[in-house]
């Protein structure tokens, strides 16, 4: 037998207790809300579709969530990893959103 695909109750309770974001007191029922809900493998761990499809919909309903698991993973607001240099000229979410924006004159119908 090969190593296990997807992740079972231990590895996605082990996964959002990493990122905090939920708390403790509800986490048991969160584990089996997701492995309900989301596809799963045919041994009823979820599947990397399943995983993507919890984040899409996470993304859509808590993105403040989204955002502070992936700080827990150890990325920047850029989405570059915090022990991955980089070069060249990424800018962080942060100051590419206080940019101003550009303002159009509106379309005159005449």
């Amino acid at each position: 037998l090969g190593p296990a695909v997807g992740m079972g109750t231990v590895e996605l309770t082990n996964y959002l207790d990493h990122c905090g974001s939920l708390g403790t007191s509800n986490l048991k029922f969160q584990v089996q809300s997701i492995l309900s809900k989301y596809d799963t493998t045919d041994e009823g761990r979820l599947s990397q579709a399943g995983f993507l499809q919890y984040y899409c919909d996470l993304a859509m309903t808590r993105p403040k969530d989204v955002w502070h698991n992936l700080h827990a993973s150890g990325f920047r607001n850029d989405l570059t990893r915090g022990d991955v240099v980089q070069h060249g000229s990424a800018q962080p979410l942060d100051e590419i959103m206080q940019r101003p924006r550009l303002s159009l004159p509106p379309i005159s119908m005449e």
